[in-house]
């Protein structure tokens, strides 16, 4: 994203403005200073939103404390700094011209996806099915409001060829808006229903509003039955191109669903691993989209479970509660209902809010009522006064049957209601806010976990990227679980970046990867001559660090010339390699075998020390006269290389043909625009009052000098935290403060000195050990180690979590 002053100027339309760097560049647009970095941030613009609950201009003051030098507001401000500030009558209106003009810089094909329900599962499945084809901007979560859509299309840059946008609207009017900064190609419309009624005269007006959507769109996939209303009423939607619904006939199974599709000449069967109506009904929109342009259907059998509005929790007493609280309409009650039958235990309750106009709506009301018939329900627990004028309808639908007036009056009666050996759904409309009955009614999770950014190693990636020539491979190791982040998770990302080579330290790793279906070429750095066998039979390629090793290799009788092969070379780390020595016998070898050499490459030893370049520019040196020497007798597509992560970053001029990336990946090189990608928490077991001279932990060694707060976390020895680490020569970190431990780390938890008096700390409260913030150097450093043994020590048995907060 790049916007002139001039440009910004132009696109809002100020009513008054001041600019004090008019040569400034903008580089991104912000409306949450809580997201706002430190890199560049005198090119961000921060734009002051107000909404409904929260006026962003409350934060004016956080922005200028973090560098921004650049707003759009609508209320005035009196700055004490030089800053360019444009007055606007409408910051949102700002922000989507702004999108606008940043749209229009893009000639690349747009889906766009609009609906009632399904329009964040299609995306997110679209994008699953069409990544490998196209380089994919896409709405983060659901962005698609007035504000959501242009954020979205902000993230569009030149390296996408594909966009797709979610849109939503609540009232007559907005969808124009949405469409002239959209500016799609394609429209899919998943369906029409009751959410967001009260902002429309009619479902009717409501379908004409978000039809507007598609105004010049060269067509609209939508399900079968607004296919036909649209294609048989020509008139009335003149001007709209359908496209045709494929036949589709589907059979399920015990797991998974099968397809038959048929379109004109088309045919195909495929499966998804569903067998809900939900997932069914939107399998059959993408469907319809990959037959349109002919795409290949082989994927659908590994699309994701999505969870963004039913989500299913685990809670005290043996309850499976699901939270479909964002809204509820009678189609999205049909398929939360679904969802429920298919995940419950043997008995079904759901909490219900009221529903809009249902006591006039007979046709919704009839529907509901046969709903819940079928549903078989142990108890049906409404929220709402308005149930009571309806209540004689339902109350006999269930088991049990209980209205409450609000849901904090349901709150507060959950021990009479004896809630247990039970699943629920809580479904209700917005308002009524039963977000926090699910709260109430689930389990807080309690374990120890490492967590993993995924959009941070994409990010870190990329900034690599950033740094090398377009033709330059990128290799990532993989050994050693991924540096304990976890090989296969790790590989399966870097497959769908698009990188060219993997590496691992062992033969069983590779297998392992190939086993799990991770087809990128991968190097084997450590192998010897009984291995290569596997190697051949698991498409893997070895590293030869000795003359001697290739020379066995050679009279083998397992020898096989085309097997690939990657040559090490010494120059100074003494570990492993070929030395200069050697390089005359090596050629020869070469020479006469018809070696398939894919690479050359050697190991820097200090590519880190920028004060001290001597060494690592001898290096360089070394490995370029051997280069020389060899590459007469190589294959003419053999590539070399020699930098690893930080050599990237200190010597991007020696990239030759590949680089190595590994720690810096995880965003654990020396570079501030690198995001660290690792959570390590765990949580507090036990508070406990230790008196004065009393000890804490193993051996008696630690006697407390005054009365403390001594808090037992689940973390030990056995979970990656070293003994070193006890004895207060490291601190945790709660609520943003520093604890130091105190006593020896035991084998599963480690004790920490709070203090002399904590209020606001409890039981169960979130205990980081290291993260972003909390960095994995300063354990590193209390353990006289670096962070790679940390990271890698972190034991199998803490559970890897991997979380994207904005899927890319």
């Amino acid at each position: 994203m790049k916007f002139s002053i001039n440009e910004i100027t132009n696109a809002v339309k100020p009513t008054e403005f001041k600019l004090s760097f008019k040569k400034l560049l903008i580089k991104s647009v912000e409306t949450d200073t809580r997201k706002i970095g430190d890199l560049e941030s005198d090119k961000k613009l921060f734009i002051a939103i107000i909404g409904k609950n929260y006026n962003a201009h409350n934060f004016i003051e956080k922005a200028i404390e973090k560098g921004v030098k650049n707003f759009v507001l609508s209320e005035k401000y009196n700055f004490k700094t030089e800053v360019n500030v444009w007055y606007v009558n409408n910051t949102v209106d700002a922000l989507q011209a702004l999108a606008i003009v940043h749209r229009n810089k893009f000639e690349l094909p747009v889906i766009a996806i609009t609906g009632s329900n399904g329009k964040t599962i299609v995306k997110e499945w679209l994008y699953f099915l069409l990544k490998d084809k196209y380089k994919i901007v896409r709405s983060p979560k659901s962005y698609n409001s007035q504000i959501g859509v242009p954020l979205s299309i902000l993230k569009i840059n030149e390296q996408h060829t594909l966009g797709i946008f979610e849109a939503g609207i609540s009232q007559v009017g907005e969808m124009e808006k949405l469409e002239r900064i959209i500016k799609p190609q394609v429209g899919i419309l998943t369906n029409i229903g009751s959410a967001h009624d009260e902002g429309f005269e009619s479902r009717e007006q409501k379908l004409q509003e978000k039809l507007k959507l598609f105004v010049n769109s060269f067509g609209i996939i939508t399900n079968e039955f607004l296919s036909k209303k649209l294609s048989q009423n020509v008139r009335e939607y003149l001007g709209f191109i359908v496209v045709p619904s494929p036949k589709i006939t589907i059979s399920k199974n015990t797991n998974s669903t099968s397809f038959f599709l048929k379109q004109d000449n088309f045919k195909v069967k495929f499966n998804i691993p569903f067998t809900d109506e939900a997932s069914i009904e939107n399998a059959k929109i993408c469907a319809t989209y990959m037959a349109m342009s002919k795409k290949d259907f082989s994927d659908f059998e590994y699309l994701p479970k999505v969870s963004m509005r039913l989500e299913l929790f685990d809670g005290p007493n043996n309850v499976k509660i699901i939270n479909d609280t964002y809204n509820a309409d009678l189609d999205s009650i049909r398929i939360a209902l679904d969802f429920l039958v298919k995940n419950a235990t043997k008995k079904r309750s759901l909490i219900l809010s009221y529903l809009t106009n249902l006591e006039n709506d007979v046709f919704l009301k009839k529907e509901l009522k046969k709903l819940l018939l079928k549903t078989k329900l142990n108890k049906f627990i409404t929220v709402g006064e308005e149930w009571k004028n309806i209540e004689a309808d339902f109350k006999n639908l269930s088991k049990k049957y209980h209205n409450f007036s609000s849901k904090e009056e349901l709150v507060k009666s959950f021990k009479l209601l004896n809630i247990n050996n039970e699943s629920i759904l809580v479904k209700g409309e917005r308002k009524y806010d039963l977000q926090k009955v699910s709260e109430q009614l689930t389990t807080k999770k309690h374990e120890t976990v490492l967590e993993i950014n995924l959009d941070a190693i994409v990010n870190n990636l990329n900034y690599y990227k950033s740094k090398l020539n377009k033709k330059t491979k990128i290799l990532v190791m993989v050994k050693s679980f991924a540096y304990g982040i976890g090989a296969f998770d790790l590989a399966k990302l870097l497959e769908h970046q698009n990188i060219d080579y993997l590496a691992v330290a062992y033969l069983d790793e590779g297998i392992e990867l190939r086993k799990a279906g991770i087809r990128l070429p991968i190097m084997v750095m450590n192998t010897n001559l009984y291995q290569f066998k596997n190697c051949i039979s698991y498409n893997l390629e070895p590293v030869i660090f000795d003359v001697s090793s290739l020379q066995n290799w050679i009279i083998s009788k397992e020898f096989n010339k085309d097997l690939p092969l990657h040559l090490k070379i010494n120059t100074g780390m003494n570990r492993l390699g070929i030395d200069e020595s050697e390089i005359l016998e090596l050629n020869s070898l070469i020479q006469s075998n018809s070696l398939n050499i894919k690479s050359v490459f050697s190991h820097l030893v200090e590519a880190e020390n920028v004060k001290n370049k001597v060494f690592t520019l001898n290096q360089f040196a070394s490995f370029d006269k051997v280069k020389q020497q060899l590459k007469p007798n190589l294959p003419q597509q053999t590539f070399f290389h020699i930098l690893n992560s930080s050599g990237v970053l200190n010597y991007p001029k020696f990239q030759l043909d590949m680089v190595r990336l590994g720690y810096g990946v995880f965003g654990y090189a020396n570079d501030k625009n690198l995001i660290h990608c690792l959570t390590f928490k765990t949580f507090i077991s036990q508070l406990r009052i230790v008196e004065k001279g009393s000890t804490v932990g193993y051996g008696n060694n630690f006697v407390l000098k005054s009365k403390r707060v001594v808090a037992t976390i689940g973390v030990g020895y056995a979970d990656g935290i070293m003994r070193k680490a006890g004895n207060g020569n490291f601190a945790v970190s709660i609520k943003g403060k520093s604890y130091p431990t105190i006593g020896n780390i035991c084998m599963d938890m480690c004790m920490i000195d709070l203090g002399e008096n904590v209020d606001d700390i409890t039981t169960n409260d979130e205990v980081i050990i290291f993260n972003a913030a909390h960095s994995i150097e300063i354990l590193a450093q209390s353990c006289e180690t670096i962070s790679y043994e940390i990271m890698t020590n972190i034991s199998q048995r803490v559970k890897r979590v991997y979380w994207q907060e904005e899927l890319s």
